[in-house]
């Protein structure tokens, strides 16, 4: 299937360019059909059978991309592992599966999973089999960030991704004259669905870079001529602030710059408009899911919201009887994921063929879908019901702070508390940004606790990483909280 359909394009566009990557050669498709089919080899070789999970654990890099198209191919399972995951991380996955492969870069073994073949012994045939396969079943368990609560594995069947893939081409125009730039690691689902396989099935140019560096990659923009991104909120602030230093004011061959992942503040698309030209296309899906909402509409969005993409249904589940136009986001298309690995459907969110993202989205009068928060992230302040992603604009907006998360629900003893975590704008004292956000924390009678640092912890696709924030930060405040209610008991 995915498989089948990449090497009909590589027939047709041969000395193309495929994949270009950081410190490696740019490869043709030719190239990358030959490495995939060695893969194939390789795997078939190892003994890899339809259906049994295989894992890697890989860097970025066009092995890495060819890995992902073998393993469709031989109809395996393809299990992710972040080369960020620690000990306890790769042992929770396997308390939950166990691959019958791991592929890593060197060999290098990750504790408790065998056997492990390096990416060079799977490439070792030199005589290349006909290929012959089309496997439909699960083709991938994906590990949600984890970024909305505890991470779990979501389930994909072949057939429903590649339709996915095929709808998601259609709906944004891809061509084989397009150059699609990711910064993403490729063991999440938002690299490769939005990046690597559209590019590669619509014949167009992979370019594969990190954002280490927001100067280097502005740069890297205008100089391989990107015209398709996809970018989280944070790093667009990023490319704005780095544009005087690039001496960079346009990137005019870029016609679809994407932010998904995270709340898009009219504030931040704004200011990628004034430093950069850049009119941010809203997207909205789920690793769950698939692709929900977007606006590909070549406008100021900053205040606009977005429509269903074709072939989904989206409704929203009133949070009251009387708010028909805010509610839960539920979605529904032939082409979703599949629900979580080892778990009820139901439990899954997936209720009589609709998925219950759990976002929150208001619809306007023109028809348009904004999403206001988390159904779980509310917050009761003084001026009313708001949500998480909401107040931390208002505190943003407020203080000198050039990024602020705010948790919510962190601790079952205190549900109204929250915790809140900020980055000082540049040469702001912490101490300033801690007495602002406190008080207006008390203007808004929220209770809570700041915490001002120099780096918010990201998941590996560049999330706030939210559960490393508890882990940092959560048991302090606990006890500042049970402290506070044992001194107002009575003697």
């Amino acid at each position: 299937m995915l498989l089948e359909s990449f090497l009909g394009v590589a027939q047709r566009r041969g000395d193309g360019v495929a994949v270009q990557a950081a410190n490696e050669d740019r490869l043709t498709y030719d190239d990358l059909a030959t490495k995939v089919r060695r893969l194939v080899n390789g795997l078939r070789g190892a003994g890899v059978q339809p259906g049994q999970i295989v894992a890697t654990w890989l860097d970025n890099g066009s092995s890495y991309v060819a890995t992902i198209l073998a393993l469709a191919g031989v109809g395996a399972v393809h299990l992710p592992i972040s080369r960020r995951a620690d000990q306890s991380q790769a042992a929770w996955l396997l308390s939950l599966v166990v691959p019958r492969l791991l592929i890593t870069a060197d060999g290098e073994s990750l504790k408790g999973i065998s056997p492990c073949l390096s990416l060079d012994e799977l490439q070792g045939c030199s005589h290349l089999l006909p290929y012959r396969s089309s496997h439909a079943g699960i083709c991938r368990l994906l590990q949600t960030s984890g970024s909305t609560g505890d991470p779990r594995l979501v389930v994909w069947r072949q057939d429903a991704l590649k339709s996915e893939i095929e709808n998601w081409i259609s709906y944004t125009g891809t061509t084989e004259h397009d150059v699609i730039f990711n910064v993403h690691t490729l063991d999440g689902g938002h690299a490769v669905d939005i990046h690597v396989l559209p590019a590669l099935l619509a014949g167009a140019t992979l370019v594969l870079s990190d954002f280490r560096d927001p100067v280097e990659t502005l740069r890297a923009l205008v100089r391989c001529r990107a015209t398709v991104l996809s970018l989280l909120p944070h790093q667009y602030e990023s490319l704005a602030r780095a544009a005087p230093v690039a001496d960079i004011t346009r990137v005019p061959s870029l016609r679809l710059p994407m932010c998904g992942g995270a709340f898009l503040s009219a504030r931040t698309a704004q200011e990628a408009s004034r430093s950069l030209g850049l009119r941010i296309r809203r997207i909205y899906g789920s690793t769950e899911f698939g692709m929900v909402l977007g606006n590909m509409s070549d406008t100021d969005q900053a205040c606009r919201g977005m429509r269903p993409v074709p072939g989904v249904q989206v409704r929203l589940e009133p949070l009251s009887p009387n708010s028909s136009q805010v509610g839960e986001i539920a979605a529904k298309s032939s082409h979703s994921g599949s629900g979580y690995y080892g778990e009820d459907a139901r439990a899954s969110g997936f209720r009589d063929g609709w998925y219950y993202t759990g976002d929150v989205a208001q619809r306007d009068e023109l028809g348009e879908y904004h999403i206001v928060g988390r159904r779980i992230d509310a917050i009761m302040t003084a001026g009313g019901l708001i949500f998480a992603s909401q107040f931390e604009e208002t505190l943003r907006s407020s203080c000198p702070a050039e990024e602020v998360i705010v948790l919510t629900r962190f601790d079952h003893h205190r549900a109204d508390a929250v915790l809140v975590l900020a980055v000082p704008s540049r040469s702001r004292d912490y101490q300033e940004v801690n007495d602002c956000l406190t008080t207006m924390l008390s203007k808004h009678n929220v209770v809570g606790e700041v915490y001002v640092t120099s780096k918010v912890p990201r998941t590996p696709v560049g999330k706030p990483d939210r559960a490393e924030i508890l882990r940092t930060y959560a048991p302090s405040l606990r006890a500042r909280v049970a402290q506070g209610e044992e001194d107002r008991k009575p003697g």
